[in-house]
């Protein structure tokens, strides 16, 4: 049943983030507005979830459609700043530090790198 609850949660996420980006993205701006939105939304809610689950108790099924679900379709990005967040709170400074420097630029290398080799491989 817990799937469910995932599903259900994620196909929110989903369509919110698929409106942000309808809503946000034809503005001309220089960035991908509804992107940047999605993911500093879903941060914030997710810091706010985090705050919440440190003070009071919340029904597993809820917790998932909230955190795994919503969240993680609206954006994964908040999972990475949950989990980097998690290590800093608990003091583990260096290691919050080196989760997002690795997240940071290991997601945008790995991304170069498949342009690269699909560019490569393209006739």
């Amino acid at each position: 049943m817990m799937w469910l609850v995932v599903a259900i949660g994620g196909a929110l996420g989903a369509l919110a983030r698929y409106g942000l980006a309808l809503w946000l993205n034809p503005m001309g701006s220089r960035l991908v507005l509804g992107t940047l939105v999605a993911n500093l939304l879903g941060c914030f809610l997710a810091g706010c979830l985090m705050g919440w689950l440190h003070t009071k108790p919340m029904d597993p099924h809820l917790r998932l459609c909230l955190q795994t679900g919503l969240l993680g379709a609206l954006t994964t990005f908040s999972t990475f700043a949950v989990e980097t967040l998690a290590l800093w709170v608990a003091g583990r400074f260096g290691d919050a530090f080196l989760q997002w420097g690795a997240n940071a630029l290991g997601t945008l290398l790995a991304a170069w790198l498949g342009f690269v080799l699909v560019r490569l491989m393209a006739p």
